[in-house]
């Protein structure tokens, strides 16, 4: 508000006491792609109040084209601010019609491009005319040889007219060119983070229903948590680690998304920089083992409990999505793979400080 403007200061005071009562609280989970994050989502589901849905990851918001990205040109490129926020529309239109599990209308009961475009609105500057746009990255190599040819001639023609003008020409050809629009921005880092909070605050609000909270598979990733911490009221997160031998056998075997590193060599150092690739400090985070919730099944859901700050009553439907009794499966894999024991060896040398102490626990111990 300006300085002096009763009105608008006394309208930005109960808008706060609005938020302060009306807090969302949005529970989330964060791996090392395949350590047992979706466990919380499945465990989340056998409680009360909580609306979740593990059928969708949603990961758009943080992603290369989300958030983030919007946030840096807004608040530091200043120059490309209108291509960010075009890449940001662009890429939310995919992502609302795609799959079963991209399909994000359907997610957010058909609010999704409606909310989006009232985002967009509010960070929309003023209009100051068509701009013609030439991305020489995008093109194909056939594109980028045709307008090479042609630009030369525009050169020859150029270098002609400026022989006997004193208004010197350096225009090139049109072709390929896309016709867009610029604008002035002029809003400040607090008002961006405003606007993206009640952007997200209206899509989620908007599914919870009559539930306290609402857990969000796959929203963030443990790299940008305390990015991600500040456009939400209440973001609670829970980062799963798993036994890294475990994880590369799964996938190895099982998932075979050759995501992960089949070279024991190329694992190890892919591991140690996803778990030091991390960035929570000022975040409500919880660390916990995927095996913690297998060998120590009471005690691991106490807390989570204590940190989503859920009451044990709320736990209505135990061991319906997530068994202990299951996921042992997927546990101790080495013990189906002797071939591998060279590379499990190697493994628990260069990574003990991740190795979990299975010989501390039996499956007996699994009720």
């Amino acid at each position: 508000a300006e300085k002096g403007d009763s009105e608008s200061i006394c309208f930005v005071r109960i808008e706060w006491v609005l938020s302060e009562v009306f807090k969302m609280k949005v529970l989330s989970t964060a791996g090392y792609y395949g350590s047992g994050s979706s466990a919380i989502t499945d465990l989340m589901k056998e409680y009360s109040d909580i609306y979740t849905d593990s059928d969708f990851e949603i990961m758009f918001f943080f992603g290369y084209y989300g958030i983030p990205n919007l946030h840096y040109w807004f608040s530091n490129g200043r120059r490309f601010q209108y291509r960010a926020l075009r890449d940001f529309v662009k890429s939310a239109r995919v992502v609302s019609r795609l799959g079963r599990k991209m399909n994000y209308e359907k997610y957010f009961n058909g609010n999704f491009m409606k909310y989006t475009g009232k985002y967009v609105a509010a960070l929309q500057g003023e209009e100051v005319g068509p701009l013609y746009e030439i991305d020489l990255v995008s093109f194909t190599e056939w594109q980028r040889t045709v307008w090479r040819i042609l630009n030369k001639v525009h050169e020859l023609t150029n270098a002609v007219y400026n022989k006997s003008h004193t208004d010197v020409r350096q225009n090139h050809t049109k072709l390929f060119t896309k016709k867009t629009y610029d604008y002035l921005y002029e809003i400040s880092e607090g008002r961006f983070i405003q606007c993206t909070h009640d952007y997200l605050s209206s899509l989620f609000q908007g599914i919870m229903g009559d539930n306290q909270s609402i857990m969000v598979d796959g929203l963030i990733s443990t790299a940008n948590i305390d990015d991600v911490s500040r456009y939400f009221d209440d973001l609670r997160t829970i980062v799963v680690k798993r036994d890294p031998r475990d994880m590369y056998l799964s996938d190895k075997y099982i998932w075979k998304t050759k995501v992960v590193p089949k070279e024991t060599d190329s694992f190890i150092k892919w591991f140690r920089h996803r778990m030091n690739a991390y960035h929570w400090e000022e975040s409500n985070v919880l660390c916990i083992n995927f095996e913690d919730m297998l060998f120590d099944y009471t005690s691991t859901v106490a807390k989570i409990e204590s940190f989503f700050g859920l009451k044990a009553e709320q736990h209505i439907r135990k061991r319906a999505y997530f068994d202990p009794r299951i996921s042992i499966h997927n546990c101790h894999l080495w013990s189906q793979y002797p071939d591998e024991s060279k590379a499990m060896k190697i493994i628990e040398s260069e990574l003990k400080e991740y190795i979990y102490p299975y010989e501390n626990y039996n499956e007996n111990q699994i009720r």
